[in-house]
């Protein structure tokens, strides 16, 4: 209503305007607290401006509003009404302009690339809540949104915007987001002031975060080792993993640069801004970008911004209007209104998500803490050698070095957490460690456990190693790590004792490069290079009585050894010892390469030999020689688990892997898989056996090629042994005599053989050749699966089955391909029965029969499905009429000897 040119709100729409706020008030919303809060804050703040607004609307700029009594109202409707007819007609839209000003709800799909943020897409919408057309809006610009890794967020504002001028709009708006980083939520209050003008606007945002700073993840870590008299000394820093919301206030302005009609026009934007609150640091940054309006209700925008906390980064986004119109107002001077106006129902000009900054904070917890020995509890001790600057007087401190390490050994305190660190240069000749001190060097990267950790010794990892010029004698508990020894033909270092460590040293020119003569507990020789020995590069003496020895000797390189690479000497008693030898390099050693000597009386042995490089192209097997790897005896009750896998074994003079003697009541678990071998004899040998002795044994995955003798070779199995055999999947390149062979099994021995799916090829005489099973010797033999090419002589023969032995032989799914002789001859000689199930093998081109079997003992040949071998083999059979003949008998599975 309106009396005397003022605006008054009549008591029925005040009323009503109550009540809309209290509708508002009476929203519940469920769920998470935070967008709970900000949700109902601003539907509250949105009745509050909605009310205000409807109060401020109708006036129009410049116009005051003053209060009037009723009679005042009465007698100016009176006075309106008598002269209705003469008054010029107010200049506001009609009907049908108003309802062409009236803001529409729009729907807004958008996505956003920028810093602070990871790229989001979001669904919202631009929603009018009161409105006088052309004049004034109050409303809600709200959305919900996903990030790129599938974290959630959003938020709501609520709006007012009004007329200024004839060129202007006057808008603010206040409201909450929220985001998930999915580790922690943030939310922030947003605020903010703009005057939009028809082809410009000037935005002024504010964005307040709460609960800003969050901390992800924190560790503790010590810096700054440094050495200060005879102690370590470093820092704590506490390291936090942080994920701070940002402070924002922002200027930007807007300017149309080219209108290409109704539907589209392209805008330059450009802004300052301040970045604060958590942030790592307050800065000034700028940006600019160009909006382009493909029409519009379709924006697509690109730019570049610049801060001192996200550095320079490119902004891209991209928004539809859904159900905004595609086109503005027709540029014209009666649609000029309606052009300005259009611009109240865009959305607000922000960026519509909490700025999180991820980044590492760093504070010193406590500084200078002394280096205790956790084992201990004791602070380490240092004594410092300088060959360059130190004295045979000084007091081994950092700022007072000795000259040379033996003069440092009569200083250090045994069992003391005491360390001799030395620098390089000559550091002197032999020196005897006493025990429990260490000695370190500069040449490699020390690492120290602390009441903290591992630190790394200041100075070390240099890569220059000081000088020994003799033998370094060390014993209990201690370690020698980085010094160049040359003993001039003594042995390099002499160790006794348990806990020893020996790392990172280079050794020539010595007797025995490392000899351990005596050894127990936990021992450790890794990283060391020895070349030019008169004897052994390693050694090892006796593990024996009680002793319990967990022994590592990895990742050494041995080069020119007069003797034996790797050597263990007896393993005897009731010792237990746990041995590793992996990763070393052995090049021509004279003797065997590793090898281990007895494994007697009560001893128990865990022993694995892997991923060696062994090569010994030089050494003259007419004056050297020996074998790649090479374990002698288990025997008188030991118990030994031995695995020998993944070793590279090439130009050996002997055997590429053997085992000696396994005898007298010796137990013995034995794998060799995945090796590599190329040696002058037999790539792998068993020598024997026997005694009572029980061994298992697999042979699997390895790759042989043998100059002279037999790819594979079981010599004696007997003597009352139980044996159970598998050699399966290997590839034999080549062997001058047989790929596998089995010699004797005789004397009651037990044994279970199988040979499955090898590949056997190029060999001078059988492929796969069991010989002598005999004087009551049982065995249970399966030849399956090998594929078998260019033998010598048989492919596969089994020959002297006799003297009261119990044999029971599978031979089926073999291919045997060009070989010299038969490809299978079974010989049958034996005072008892024999089972054989001959199935589904094919010979091709024997230089023989395909299938020769032979019956000449007194007991009976027996062959299962005896009528139907001849068809379920392919090649030809002598006898010829083997289905028919009376020297063999049909055979019952499941009835002796076909058990």
């Amino acid at each position: 209503m309106t009396v005397n040119g003022v605006t008054i709100i009549p008591t029925q729409d005040a009323k009503n305007l109550s009540r809309l706020s209290k509708c508002f008030q009476k929203l519940r919303i469920t769920g998470n607290k935070g967008v709970k809060l900000c949700l109902s804050s601003c539907l509250s703040l949105a009745s509050i401006l909605a009310i205000s607004a409807e109060a401020m609307a109708q006036p129009l700029p410049g116009r005051i509003a003053t209060p009037v009594s009723i009679d005042e109202i009465a007698q100016t409707q009176t006075s309106q009404a008598q002269t209705a007819q003469s008054t010029t007609p107010e200049t506001i839209p009609t009907e049908t302009g108003a309802a062409a000003l009236r803001l529409q709800p729009f729907f807004n799909v958008n996505y956003n690339e920028g810093a602070g943020f990871k790229g989001f897409s979001s669904f919202g919408g631009f929603l009018p809540l009161f409105q006088t057309p052309g004049q004034n809006v109050t409303f809600i610009d709200g959305r919900v949104s996903v990030d790129n890794t599938g974290d959630f967020g959003g938020g709501l504002q609520a709006g007012y915007r009004a007329l200024l001028n004839d060129s202007t709009i006057w808008g603010v708006y206040a409201g909450l987001d929220a985001r998930s980083t999915g580790e922690r939520t943030f939310t922030q209050v947003g605020i903010g002031t703009e005057l939009l003008g028809e082809n410009w606007d000037l935005t002024f945002n504010a964005n307040l975060p709460d609960n800003a700073r969050q901390v992800i993840a924190t560790e503790t870590q010590v810096i700054n080792p440094q050495f200060v008299g005879n102690q370590l000394l470093f820092d704590e820093q506490r390291v936090d993993q942080v994920q701070a919301a940002v402070t924002t206030v922002s200027l930007d302005s807007g300017l149309e640069l080219f209108d290409f009609g109704e539907r589209s026009s392209l805008w330059g934007r450009g802004g300052v801004y301040y970045l604060g609150g958590e942030a790592s640091q307050t800065s000034l940054g700028i940006r600019a970008s160009l909006d382009y309006r493909i029409q519009n209700n379709l924006r697509v925008g690109l730019g570049v911004q610049n801060d001192g906390v996200f550095g320079t980064n490119a902004v891209f986004s991209v928004s539809a209007l859904l159900g905004a119109p595609t086109k503005r107002p027709s540029d014209t001077e009666e649609n000029s209104q309606a052009r300005l106006w259009a611009r109240a129902g865009e959305p607000i000009a922000r960026t519509n998500t909490v700025l999180v900054e991820e980044r590492t904070d760093v504070s010193i917890l406590e500084a200078a803490f002394v280096a205790i020995n956790p084992d201990t509890n004791q602070a380490f001790v240092f004594h410092h050698v300088d060959p360059t600057t130190g004295a045979a007087t000084a007091t081994g401190t950092f700022e007072a070095p000795l000259d040379t390490i033996a003069n440092a050994t009569t200083i250090a305190t045994a069992n003391a957490d005491n360390i001799i660190y030395v620098q390089a240069g000559d550091a002197g000749g032999a020196f005897t460690l006493p025990d429990g001190v260490d000695v370190h060097s500069v040449g490699p990267t020390q690492l120290l456990n602390t009441q903290f950790g591992e630190v790394i010794l200041p100075g070390s990892g240099s890569g220059n190693l000081p000088t020994v010029s003799g033998t370094a004698t060390i014993g209990n508990n201690t370690l020698v790590s980085g010094l160049a020894i040359d003993p001039a033909g003594a042995d390099g270092i002499v160790a006794n004792g348990e806990g020893i460590a020996i790392e990172d040293n280079i050794i020539t020119n010595a007797n025995v490069g490392i000899n351990l003569p005596d050894i127990d507990g936990t021992v450790a020789i890794v990283r060391n290079q020895i070349s030019t020995t008169t004897d052994d590069g390693i050694f090892f003496g006796g593990i024996n009585g009680t002793d319990n020895a967990t022994v590592t000797v990895a990742n050494n390189t041995l080069n020119t050894i007069g003797a034996a690479g790797i050597e263990f000497g007896l393993i005897e008693g009731d010792a237990t010892a746990n041995i590793t030898v992996e990763n070393n390099q052995i090049t021509d050693a004279q003797l065997d390469n590793i090898f281990f000597d007895d494994i007697e009386v009560n001893a128990v042995a865990t022993i694995t030999v892997s991923d060696n490089v062994i090569d010994a192209e030089n050494v003259d097997p007419l004056i050297a020689g020996g074998d790649g790897i090479e374990v002698d005896n288990i025997e008188n009750n030991a118990n030994a688990t031995i695995t020998i896998a993944n070793n590279q074994i090439s130009n050996v003079a002997f055997e590429g892997i053997e085992f000696g003697d396994i005898e007298n009541d010796a137990i013995a678990n034995i794998t060799v898989e995945n090796n590599q071998i190329l040696s002058d004899e037999t790539g792998i040998e068993f020598d024997s056996i026997e005694n009572r002795a029980n061994a298992t044994i697999t042979v699997t995955g390895n790759t042989i090629t043998v100059a002279n003798e037999e790819g594979i070779i079981f010599d004696d199995i007997e003597n009352d042994t139980v044996s159970n055999i598998t050699i399966a999947e290997n590839n034999i390149l080549g062997a001058a005599t047989q790929g596998i062979e089995f010699d004797i099994i005789e004397d009651n021995a037990n044994a279970t053989v199988n040979a499955l799916n090898n590949q056997i090829s190029n060999v001078g005489e059988e492929g796969i050749f069991l010989n002598a099973i005999q004087e009551n010797a049982t065995a249970a033999i399966t030849v399956t699966g090998n594929t078998i090419t260019n033998a010598g002589d048989d492919g596969i023969e089994l020959t002297l089955i006799e003297d009261n032995a119990n044999v029971t032989a599978t031979v089926t799914d073999n291919t045997i391909t060009n070989p010299g002789a038969n490809g299978v001859r079974i010989e049958h000689t034996a005072d008892t029965d024999f089972c054989l199930a001959l199935d589904n093998n094919s010979v091709t081109n024997p230089g023989g029969d395909g299938f020769e079997l032979v019956s000449n003992g007194a007991g009976q040949f027996q062959v299962l499905d005896q009528a139907n071998v001849t068809a379920r083999n392919v090649g030809t059979f002598n006898p010829n009429d083997i289905d028919t003949n009376a020297a063999f008998v049909e055979g019952t599975a499941g009835v002796a000897p076909c058990t």
